[in-house]
C-alpha cells in the first residue's frame, strides 16, 4: 500500500524537482565519457606506505597521551565499524559475506591494553552497543552453574558433537576428536543485549511478518561484529555466540538472558522483555576475558502473569 501511495518520498515545499539528467551542477551528456580509475591514484606503493605508517604513529601518540577523541576507547569504537564495514564485500553475484578483524592489534601496536573496573567496563560497554543499535544491556559472571545452561553437545545432524570449557588461551574446534567447541575458561564474563525486532513480526506469519524475524537476525550479527571488534581494539579476546559448528556457540541465549536480568523467562518459551515483549529476535551475548559487572535477574511479573494468560496455548 505504501509504495502504491507514493512514487517517492514528499519533499518540503522549498525543494524542487529538476527535469530527468538535469542537475543543478550542469552536466554536457555529449562530452561525457566513462572515466578512468586509474587516474585516481595519487600516491606511488612507497608513499601510501609512509602515509600509512606516519598515521600509525599519530595514533600510538594519541593514545599514548590520552588525546580527546584519539584515546584507546576511541580508536576502538573507530575499529570496530571502520573495518567491519570495509569487510561487508558484496561480490559480483550470490551473497555479501560479514567479515571483521581490526588490522593491527593493541599489542602489535605496543599499546597497553584498557584497564578498567567492571563498572567503568559495563557503562563503556553499554554506551557502544547503544552506538552499535543495540538496546539493553547488561552483564553476567560464567560460573559453573553458568555453564549447565550450555548445550552439552550438538544434534545428531552434526554427528553429537561436544561443547566443553577448558583452561585454554583461544577457543578452537576440533571435529576429529568430536569437538564441536571449546571456550576458554579465562572468558570468564559474559555481554548480554537486546535486540528488538520490528513490529512487523507480530501481525503476520506472512513472508511481511518473517522479514521483520530475519532482519532482526541480521541486526544481531552486524552489531556482534562490531562488539567483539571493539573488545579486541581494546585489547581484549572474545567469543560470540554464533561460533562453532551450527552457529549456537553452545550457550542457550534465552538462558543468559534472563540470568543477566535482561528478560524472564516467558510461557511461550521465549526470553519476554519489560520493554519489548516477545518481540526480541534475541538476548544475544558474547563472552570475554575483559571484566564487567554481573547483574541480577529480574522480577517484572511477566511470569506471573503467564499463569492466567496463557494466550500461547
Amino acid at each position: 500500500e505504501l509504495t502504491q501511495k507514493h512514487e517517492g518520498q514528499r519533499l518540503p515545499w522549498w525543494i524542487k524537482e529538476r527535469d530527468f539528467f538535469n542537475p543543478t551542477t550542469e552536466v554536457d551528456w555529449d562530452l561525457m565519457e566513462p572515466y578512468d580509475q586509474g587516474l585516481n591514484y595519487a600516491y606511488t606503493p612507497e608513499q601510501k606506505a609512509a602515509l600509512i605508517q606516519g598515521k600509525q604513529q599519530q595514533i600510538i601518540a594519541g593514545i599514548a597521551n590520552n588525546d580527546p577523541g584519539d584515546t584507546l576507547k576511541d580508536m576502538a569504537l573507530y575499529t570496530s565499524t571502520r573495518y567491519v564495514q570495509a569487510r561487508v564485500k558484496p561480490p559480483a553475484h550470490g551473497i555479501p559475506e560479514l567479515k571483521f578483524n581490526c588490522p593491527s592489534t593493541r599489542v602489535e601496536l605496543g599499546i597497553p591494553k584498557h584497564e578498567g573496573t567492571p563498572e567503568d567496563n559495563l557503562r563503556m560497554i553499554t554506551a557502544a552497543l547503544h552506538f552499535f543499535g543495540a538496546r539493553y544491556v547488561r552483564g553476567h559472571e560464567i560460573t559453573e552453574k553458568t555453564k549447565k545452561t550450555f548445550y552439552k553437545c550438538l544434534g545428531p545432524q552434526y554427528g553429537g558433537l561436544k561443547y566443553t570449557f577448558a583452561d585454554v588461551d583461544a577457543p578452537y574446534e576440533d571435529y576429529a576428536h568430536g569437538i564441536a567447541l571449546v571456550h576458554p575458561n579465562k572468558y570468564k564474563w559474559a555481554i548480554c543485549y537486546e535486540m528488538p525486532q520490528t513490529r512487523l513480526s507480530g501481525l503476520t506469519q506472512l513472508g511481511l511478518g518473517e522479514a521483520g524475524v530475519s532482519s532482526g537476525y541480521q541486526d544481531l550479527a552486524i552489531v556482534q561484529a562490531k562488539l567483539m571488534s571493539f573488545l579486541r581494539g581494546l585489547g581484549y579476546d572474545s567469543i560470540s555466540s554464533g561460533a562453532g559448528l551450527g552457529g549456537g556457540g553452545g550457550g542457550v541465549h534465552v538462558a543468559l538472558g534472563i540470568l543477566s536480568g535482561i528478560a524472564e523467562q516467558g510461557r511461550v518459551s521465549y526470553a519476554v522483555s519489560p520493554r519489548n515483549g516477545a518481540l526480541v529476535r534475541l538476548t544475544d551475548w558474547v563472552m570475554t576475558d575483559l571484566p564487567v559487572t554481573s547483574n541480577k535477574p529480574i522480577d517484572a511479573g511477566m511470569f506471573r502473569f503467564c499463569h492466567t494468560c496463557k494466550k500461547c496455548a
